[in-house]
């Protein structure tokens, strides 16, 4: 089999489980046992870490709170064990720093008791730890932990602080970034009408619109992709029937049928955009899980709701068994929609659907957030604990409901119960928690501090009466002094949901109507109420007004929301205090505040700006805090999260520090790491609360939504300067988000002439809105929401029709209307949602781009002067001039350059590894000083991707500015790049092959190039596509379709999307047109387009795109060069092929494989005459230890007995994350020296097709670590699989191991979704396809699964649903394939040659060329690389013997003959193949077929080889390094014709030459004139590159001897404009100057063997045409067909169809003598064949002649008697069969036998006549020698013939006599049967049925001669006669009622004796 090289590459961890980098800041197991804590005194339960098998590295967790282990001595028996382990130096404290450390532990007042050990540990950007942990010495000693007061707390379910956001496993960052495709782009999705982000309408994003989706076919599994495109985790329902509110606009799509695998709703089945038959009244919907960032089990719990749990059920014929169910985790129990509780009581048997009921023996937890452990008791037998009891975990949550940690009870049909709460509200049983899950973040969204009594008369007020609680009621809102009720006409869940939000009674239920809740009274306020969703009060959404309805109270409007309890829990309800005032920093004494005046009601939560804050744990200075005496508390915050204490609060005045009287305040710590404070009224004035920025947590980030309050002015107290910090200082242009949920979401508001005003949202749009994020540093933007989405806002209207190119850093520069012109209201205000900031702050990725072309040191003007002392410089800069990456200079610049008067320059070298960070002084050039102002200094840093960062400050100076230069030591990037590392594809891996890094050229099917740019990153846009390069036409051409075009490339991220043909016009064929991507694909062929070489442009539409690019400096463990060599091996101790690394031109660096196993340079002397050479290369110290180390290492050679014999050079050694080594190898100084490997112990084998050891975890988002070994394909593991029979390990058929064997899977039910599972378990990314029928052969050995059937989320194919191991009904040739993504290899530089055949000419590499005389086949190309692979030719004749063309071509591959033929027929041995545009893997050969003809294409590492033949031109493009050998008439077309010709492919004479007349109708010179077409426009464009002279030779040659027929006039212009755009060359307008079509000729017509496809007429329709040698045969005897085929019962003659048509005969008009007999055509050798037989005569004629049977029958074509006239030739052909009477000699019978047999031959009749002799009339009796036969004795003779057809012939018999002597003509003679009667001298003989079939009888008296010697013989003589009706019998004496027809006369009669000796 041939393997093209398998590739390297590493998946990400977000797509496919693998990360790009196994750097231990981003793949590491999480730790979080709170029984780790350093506060855990707890001795009962002790752990021991010396059991656990610590692999890998881990981060540590106390609760939601970021974690490390302590660097102090920590007391015996805390940390849950006795001995706590602590670490005994500090952690480290550079970023990315990774040391060793030692691990005490502490017993007996010892604080290093236990032998200590070491671990490593890291320092991750993100300011969090890892550990490599290890096992400790003994046991009962346990890792302690406490929270990291240096950094964040982190959610426990975060697995790394670096935001996963995209399929790239690249962290993506934000400041910088160009729009992400996830925004309001072609195909994107959001949920609308909810109450968060992940639930709602759903809605799509096509054609710049927004629509909804029908729910005709919508259920859970589309609602679970839409859940994870929107990363909302899972499904929790999929509403119909708009439950969301009714859409508008179009409704996009319907009949949505998902697999449940798609990353995108797009990729599902649907009936395409704009197809549908729904109203929006059947919206669909999707309710998502969210996500909640507390482990709080009070808000992560599965919903138990079971009604048969029901104290209530007494049925006892279902019954149920929790023992059987594998509890996990916390649950809430429900009954419906009611909040149900485990009872306190015991429960009587045979009740809750079970035997032994479970009920709990002691009272639930009464506080709020308390949680107790209660035992679980059962009742059974009259026992109410009768079995064994256990234990469970019960918690009491804010809003009164319980959860449980149930455990599994002790015997089955026990069963929990359940018993509605009824101290508590309704909740619907679909809630996985009280608190709103409001977005995507996972942020629990809060509400009021203080729930407003329903009572309250506030204007707007509402309150919900007569339900159960007050979350649920007919609704009333306060108006005029007055309650009154609202009409539920129009009511749905979305004006529920903001009855629900203004309340904080969480989310809506459902939305009653009719008046539910009873008939109100009193006026009715509103009516047609219509929310959009976003309202924070129901007043504000539209209505009729108040008053106006036309409804009465029996329509009154209800509603059911989740509820709280007026107890909640104040961690998620309180009031947000946020007055910079308090800042313990605020020494200001004019504007002093006092707190006695404010009415303080609930709990507050303070901030800082947007800093956490707290109350001080220490006395303040007086007239602080914007006060007199400030407020502080005496006593340290609560340390436990969720812990709630009293707090001493006094106060600082006159020295004292707590001078006024004290008082008693609340305080909780929150899980998130923040406290609450139930303020009360200090006791005098000119007190107030102090507030300091919470060291012990961080500000909150801005891409959280955060848990302050998004509430209403009437449920908010209302608090002196306590508004929301505003986002932005008050500065002219400056810009907010205002009523969002962070200060990167909400409402757009600018600062404009001392005033903050909105702007219009006409023309908004993402473009617009990623301007905003720019500038606020909020990166990417998600969504620019329109219509007031965020609240209506006050004020001016400052900009309208807002239009920006997306370039600009400040919004005021796009183009608008002009500040205040507008003609919109605050209804239509703009709105933007951004992604907010990455968690990483290495600057190389979190830096702001500075792209000024007037910085550049090219830049003389002195007109426009700038100064960077203006500017207020803050963070990292990276600089770019234009595309160009750019650096300050080294050297000091002329005085006016770089836009400024003084251009700033640094004074010393930047760094020059990457990583390093330096200083540098910072000069400037005036008045001839190149430092005149003084200096100052910034950092720089150099990244990864060779370009520089940074830290610029504010020059000392105006008119001083930085100047800047193109990088020469780097690639050209844009200006919007984060991150060097290429952003590649799904699997975001640097692509590895054997050799160097492919170019853009490697023709690939699909493969695109960018031509014309600065780089491989830039240029017009290239697609390859059928052999050809061509462009993309720039129509519909955009950002989103660029950016899969920079994916596919590895280019990073879009920066622009040319059109125009901005970088030149191409040439060749446009391949593609109106492009549109979803921005998904991965592929640019992946989107929608019209279709390969459909457009309507020209070459000056060519499309263009500019991507970031990376440079090839990246690091080296991610940009390497695969090194794999077997004869490497250490082991390798073959002398006969040796190898040389001197003749290497050695580049960069390499990682050394053998085989599918990591390998290394060995550290050891070497063997001479080992690995492949004579001296084989070692190193001579130890490889680097630590990962990312990289050291220099000497390289010594082995030869005559020295081990360092010739001179030694050194190389770079790197240790890479991952385990592996990578090698900057280096040439050696003499040859026949070469590098050694043997196998790396110390890392796992990984296969170069693997992504990566890592394994495929779960949709958890911890990172799971397993050991570095990955299973190869062929370990026989348990339910382990493997691929086998295709073109990598990422393609075959389908085998798992069970039992101990290797087995199959059967094909039925096999779809792509269990073909996915396939991929994901052997990591090989996607599927592609999941072929069936065994396409990769039929396997051997049990089959294994049949009816495979998976839903997707499999992580191996074992948990799919089958049938049993071992249970099929299925064979081998149905076994199940799959094909995985797998990437072809790529390809260094190449050189491309192509071979043209045609017609009966070779123009072979080099251009020469050769012809084919006879019609043998020749190799046409073979290569030593591909020692099992040939391409061959078959030449054949066609309407001239002396003429060959080129028939076929037949592919060799591994034993397996692939033939491509005439008409585009494709078979692959004896197997006919059906193709299509898309490839289809066969043999490792790529087969495609199109309109032009097929190809055959074979990938390797360094070769592809590509074979087109359209059934008359075959063209081969080879293309590999230059110099790659090239055998076979295309390598060399003037060798030895003999030394070519493979005989085993040919016929026996098909060396034979013929020669024939000329062709006298053939005008050369017309023929010539038209060959010399080439050198003309067109194709004179290429004649530089192609040298046309060789295709003019061979259309000359072979015109002026053949008529131009069958498409040969055009055939060679056509392989000559092929040749070209092989190229890269288009000849526009050939085919219109030649009269010629692209398309082959004959396409989809086959003919057979010996036809060939031509024309009718030139340029007419086509038929297959005799070859002139097959037809000549029957032509000299002008013959139709081959002569008459004649059995014994049938006969047949067979006519030849070309040689019909060629006399314009009609086979299907053609018949025998019967008209319902017609030929047969066989569609294989299009012959017609005429037949009859015994069964149906067909109207044959059966005659005599002699002693001939004749059977004749005629052809015709006989027109009906109704034509009157004929224009055709009638047919008649007579065909006829002669069969000749058998010739029977006698045979002697004797007594001792009973019969005489005769095996008879006539003609091709073949029968046997047997005579046999029986004693009684039912001829049962034979005569045998022991039985006595006595004169007179009657004797019965049978005459019976086996083999001939009774419904033809039949036997007469003629005569029948008797001798004494063995001779039938001996004397004496006595007659029993004379002409076929009885003798009528003997009235003995009786004769029957003679005549009538194939056997007849007779009977005499036995008798004996007198005087003879007692022995008789008797003699027959039979004819065989034609059977036509009576003809046959005989007419004898008493017979005259038959009538006797004249007997024909026989000669030649058959005989058959008998004898007997009496």
């Amino acid at each position: 089999m041939l393997h093209p090289l398998l590739i390297l590459s590493l998946l990400s961890l977000l797509t496919a489980g693998y990360s790009q980098s196994v750097d231990p800041c981003y793949n590491y197991t999480v730790l979080n046992d709170q029984w780790r804590s350093t506060n855990n005194t707890n001795t009962q339960d002790l752990h021991c870490d010396q059991s656990i098998n610590w692999q890998g590295w881990y981060r540590l967790f106390l609760g939601s709170s970021n974690a490390r282990i302590p660097e102090r001595c920590i007391d015996s028996n805390r940390c849950g064990t006795h001995a706590p382990l602590w670490i005994t130096q500090p952690h480290p404290s550079q970023p990315g720093e990774t040391v060793n450390r030692t691990v005490c532990n502490n017993w007996s007042g010892s604080c290093c008791q236990f032998p200590s050990h070491t671990i490593q540990v890291k320092l991750c950007y993100g300011n969090y730890y890892v550990y490599k942990l290890e096992r400790p010495s003994v046991c009962h000693l346990a890792y302690c932990a406490e929270v990291n007061t240096t950094t964040s707390a982190l959610s426990s379910t975060t697995p790394a602080p670096i935001p996963q956001t995209s399929t790239a496993n690249q962290v993506r960052l934000t400041s910088t970034t160009a729009v992400s495709n996830s925004a309001a782009v072609e195909g994107h999705i959001r949920l609308v009408g909810g109450n968060s982000s992940c639930s709602g309408r759903v809605e799509i994003f096509h054609s710049g619109q927004w629509g909804t989706v029908c729910d005709d076919l919508w259920d859970l599994v589309d609602a679970q992709v839409v859940c994870r495109q929107l990363g909302c985790g899972r499904v929790v329902s999929a509403p119909a029937n708009a439950q969301f509110g009714q859409g508008t606009g179009p409704i996009w799509l319907d009949d949505v049928s998902c697999s449940g695998s798609e990353s995108n709703l797009t990729q599902c089945q649907h009936l395409g955009f704009g197809s549908h038959n729904c109203g929006h009244s059947e919206d669909a919907g999707v309710i998502c899980e969210g996500y909640s960032q507390s482990v709080d089990p009070c808000y992560n719990y599965t919903v138990l709701n079971d009604q048969w749990r029901s104290t209530n059920n007494t049925n006892t014929q279902d019954l149920h068994c929790d023992q059987s169910i594998n509890w996990q985790g916390w649950y809430r129990l429900f009954l419906g929609s009611s909040n149900a509780r485990i009872p306190e009581r015991c429960i009587d048997s045979n009740r809750c659907g079970t035997h032994a009921p479970l009920w709990i023996t002691q009272p639930h937890p009464s506080q709020p957030g308390e949680t107790v452990t209660r035992t679980v008791c059962n009742n059974w037998s009259g026992s109410c604990c009768q079995f064994p009891s256990h234990t469970i975990q019960v918690k009491l949550c804010y809003g009164n409901y319980y959860v449980y940690k149930l455990e599994r009870p002790s015997a089955c049909h026990l069963a929990y119960c359940a018993e509605v709460n009824t101290t508590t509200s309704a909740l619907s049983s679909t809630t996985p928690a009280p608190i709103p899950q409001t977005s995507t973040a996972n942020q629990v969204r809060l509400t009021s501090t203080t729930a407003v009594s329903n009572s309250a008369a506030v204007e707007g007020r509402i309150r919900l009466v007569g339900g159960n609680s007050s979350c649920s009621g007919r609704v009333e809102i306060f108006h005029s002094g007055q309650w009154g009720t609202v009409c539920d006409d129009l009511w749905d869940l979305v004006d529920a949901q903001v009855v629900c939000r203004q309340l904080g009674c969480g989310r809506v239920v459902s939305a009653p109507a009719n008046a539910q809740f009873g008939q109100g009274t009193g006026p009715i306020w509103l009516d047609d109420v219509s929310c959009s969703g976003s309202e924070s009060n129901l007043t504000q959404c539209q209505h009729l007004g108040f008053g106006s309805h036309n409804c009465g109270h029996s329509e009154d409007a209800g509603v059911i929301c989740e509820g709280y309890s007026q107890s909640v829990d104040p961690c998620y309800n309180y009031t947000v205090l946020n007055d910079q005032w308090r800042s313990t920093n605020n020494t200001n004494t004019q504007d002093l505040h006092c707190d006695q005046s404010i009415n303080w009601q609930g709990w507050y939560r303070l901030f800082l700006g947007s800093s956490n804050a707290r109350i001080p744990e220490r006395c303040i200075d007086s007239n602080r805090c914007g006060t007199h005496a400030p407020l502080w508390i005496t006593q340290p915050h609560p340390s436990q999260p969720g812990e709630t204490v009293n707090r001493t609060v006094c106060n600082n005045w006159s020295g004292s520090c707590c001078q006024f009287p004290s008082h008693t305040i609340q305080v909780k710590l929150c899980y998130g790491n923040y406290y609450v404070y139930k303020l009360e009224r200090p006791s005098v004035c000119h007190l107030a609360y102090c507030a300091e920025v919470n060291t012990t947590t961080s500000a909150l980030s801005s891409t959280t939504p955060a848990p302050i309050p998004q509430t209403s002015t009437a449920n908010q107290v209302r608090l002196t300067s306590t508004t929301a910090v505003s986002n932005s200082a008050a500065v002219e242009g400056r810009i907010r988000l205002v009523g969002g949920n962070s200060s990167c979401s909400g409402r757009v508001e600018i600062f404009h002439s001392g005033q903050w005003g909105t702007v219009c949202d006409d023309l908004w749009d993402l473009v617009d809105a990623q301007v905003v994020c720019r500038q606020l540093g909020c990166g990417r933007v998600v969504s620019a929401p329109a219509n007031a989405q965020f609240g209506q806002g006050t004020g001016p209207i400052w900009l309208d029709d807002v239009s920006c190119s997306g370039s600009e850093s400040n919004l005021t520069q796009c183009q608008h209307l002009g500040f205040g012109s507008h003609n919109c209201g605050h209804s239509e205000d703009a709105g933007v949602i951004c992604e907010g900031y990455s968690q990483s702050v290495d600057p190389c990725y979190n830096y702001t781009v500075l792209n000024d072309q007037w910085r550049s040191t090219n830049n003389t003007n002195t007109q426009d002067l700038h100064c960077d002392q203006s500017i207020n410089w803050q963070g990292w800069y990276r600089l770019f001039l234009g595309s160009s990456n750019a650096r300050i200079p080294e050297r000091c610049i002329d005085s006016n350059r770089c836009g400024t008067h003084a251009p700033l320059w640094i004074t010393q070298p930047h760094p020059s590894q990457p990583g390093e960070t330096v200083n540098r002084t910072v000069c400037n050039n005036w008045s001839g000083s190149c430092c005149q102002f003084p200096s100052h200094t910034i950092q720089v840093k150099l990244c990864y991707g060779n370009y520089y960062v940074y830290k610029l400050e504010r020059p000392s100076a105006c008119h001083l500015a930085y100047c800047a230069e193109v990088n020469t030591t780097t690639s050209a990037l844009s200006s919007t790049t984060p991150a060097p590392i290429p952003q590649t594809s799904t699997a975001n891996q640097v692509r590895l092959t054997s050799t160097t890094a492919v170019s853009n050229s490697a023709a690939v099917e699909g493969r695109i190039r960018l031509v014309g740019g600065n780089s491989s990153c830039s240029g017009r846009v290239e697609i390859f596509h059928s052999g050809q390069w061509g462009t993309v036409c720039d129509d519909l051409w955009d950002l989103v379709d660029a950016q899969v075009v920079c994916r596919q490339l590895g280019c990073g991220r879009v920066v622009s999307a040319p059109a125009n043909a901005q970088f030149g016009q191409g040439t060749g064929p446009i391949w593609l047109d109106d492009v549109s991507c979803s921005g998904s694909e991965s592929n640019l062929t992946q989107c929608q387009h019209l279709g390969f070489g459909s457009h309507n442009c020209g070459h000056s539409e060519d499309a263009g795109v500019i991507c970031e690019g990376y440079s090839q400096s990246v690091d080296p463990c991610y940009n390497y060069t695969v090194l794999n060599d077997q004869w490497r091996s250490t082991n390798n101790t073959n002398t006969q092929d040796l190898h040389c690394d001197q003749s290497i031109n050695w580049q960069g660096w390499y990682r050394l494989f053998l085989g599918s196993s990591n390998a290394r340079i060995p550290e050891r002397c070497i063997d001479s005459n080992r690995c492949g050479t004579h001296a084989p290369l070692w190193i001579t110290q130890p490889h680097p230890s630590q990962p990312g180390e990289t050291v220099n290492r000497t390289v010594c050679n082995n030869w005559s007995g020295s081990c360092c014999q010739f001179p030694s050079h050194t190389i770079q050694v790197k240790l890479c994350y991952g385990n592996y080594y990578v090698y900057k190898l280096e040439r050696p100084s003499v040859c026949h020296l070469a590098y050694c490997a043997e196998v790396n112990t110390t890392t796992s084998a990984l296969s170069s097709t693997t992504p990566a050891p890592i394994p495929q975890t779960s949709t958890a988002n911890q990172v799971r670590l397993t050991s570095t070994t990955a299973v190869s394909n062929s370990a026989a593991v348990e339910g382990r699989i493997r691929l086998v029979g295709g073109n990598s390990s990422c393609s075959g058929r389908v085998e798992i191991f069970h039992s101990g064997q290797w087995g199959t899977v059967c094909d039925d039910l096999w779809d792509l979704v269990d073909a996915q599972v396939v991929c994901r378990q052997l990591g090989c990314g996607r599927v592609v396809s999941a072929p069936a029928n065994a396409q990769f052969g039929q396997g051997t050995g049990p089959i294994w699964l049949d009816d495979v059937s998976c839903s997707g989320s499999e992580s191996n194919l074992t948990q799919c649903q089958h049938l049993g191991f071992g249970s099929h009904n299925c064979g081998h040739s149905e076994d199940a394939g799959v094909i995985c993504e797998e990437f072809l290899p790529e390809m260094p530089s190449v050189l491309a040659s192509t071979c043209t055949v045609t017609g009966p000419t070779i123009i072979d590499v080099h251009s020469q060329i050769n012809s084919i005389q006879d019609r043998c086949a020749y190799s046409l190309f073979s290569t030593p690389l591909l020692p099992d692979f040939l391409v061959l030719g078959n030449f054949r004749d066609r309407r001239r013997k002396d003429v060959s063309f080129l028939d076929s071509v037949m592919l060799r591959v591994d034993g397996h003959d692939i033939h491509l033929e005439q008409g585009g027929r494709v078979q692959l041995d004896d197997s006919t193949l059906t193709l299509s545009s898309s490839s289809q893997l066969v043999h490792g050969v790529q087969l495609s077929k199109d309109q032009t003809g097929v190809t055959a294409k074979l990938s390797l590492s360094n070769l592809i080889i590509s074979v087109f033949f359209d059934g008359y031109t075959a063209q081969i493009l080879l293309e590999g390094p230059a110099g790659s050998s090239v055998e076979g008439l295309c390598g060399n077309s003037s060798r030895s014709l003999s030394d070519l010709r493979l005989s085993e492919y040919s016929s026996t004479s098909c060396e034979m030459q013929y020669s024939e007349t000329a062709d006298s109708t053939i005008d050369c010179t017309s023929v010539t004139e038209r060959c010399n077409l080439l050198k003309e426009e067109p194709f004179s464009s290429c004649n530089s590159d192609i040298d046309p002279e060789p295709y003019i030779t061979a259309c000359t040659d072979t015109l002026c001897k053949y008529p131009a027929v069958d498409g040969l006039n055009c055939q060679f212009l056509k392989a000559y404009a092929r040749a070209c755009s092989l190229h890269n060359h288009t000849l526009d307008g050939w085919t219109s100057k030649t009269g010629c079509s692209s398309e082959a000729f004959c396409q989809d017509r086959t003919c057979s063997d010996h036809e060939f496809c031509g024309e009718k007429t030139v340029g007419g329709d086509t038929r297959c045409f005799c070859r002139d040698i097959f037809a000549s045969k029957y032509q000299a005897n002008n013959s139709l067909g081959d002569p008459t085929v004649c059995m014994q019962d049938s006969a047949s003659v067979t006519l030849v169809g070309c040689l019909l048509e060629d006399k314009g005969i009609d086979y299907s008009a053609l018949h025998l003598n019967d008209p319902t007999c017609r030929g047969q055509v066989d569609e294989l050798t299009h012959m017609v064949t005429f037949s009859f037989n015994s069964s149906n005569s067909c109207g044959t004629v059966v005659m005599t002649n002699n002693s001939e049977l004749i059977y004749k029958n005629t052809i015709m074509n006989q027109n009906s008697s109704s034509d009157i006239i004929t224009r055709h030739d009638q047919v008649y052909i007579d065909f006829s069969c002669v069969q000749t009477q058998p010739d029977i000699k006698t045979a002697t019978f004797r007594i001792r036998d009973s019969s005489v047999i005769q095996h008879i031959t006539s003609g091709v009749w073949d029968y046997t006549l047997t005579m046999k002799a029986f004693t009684n009339v039912s001829h049962t009796q034979a005569v045998e020698s022991s039985i006595e036969v006595q004169l007179n004795q009657k004797i019965w003779v049978e005459l019976k013939t086996d083999g001939l057809d009774g419904d033809v012939v039949v036997v007469v018999t003629d005569s029948c006599w008797a001798t004494d002597q063995p001779s039938p003509d001996s004397t004496p003679r006595y007659d029993l049967i004379i002409n076929g009667c009885a003798n009528p001298a003997d009235q003995t003989v009786q004769v029957e049925d003679n005549g009538l079939g194939t056997s007849n009888y007779f009977s005499f008296n036995m008798f004996e001669f007198t005087g003879g010697s007692g022995e008789v013989f008797l003699h027959c003589k039979l004819h065989v006669c034609p059977k036509q009706e009576y003809s046959c019998l005989q007419t004898c004496p008493g017979a005259a009622r038959r009538r006797r027809y004249a007997r024909p006369k026989y000669e030649g009669e058959a005989f058959i004796s008998m004898a007997w000796t009496h």
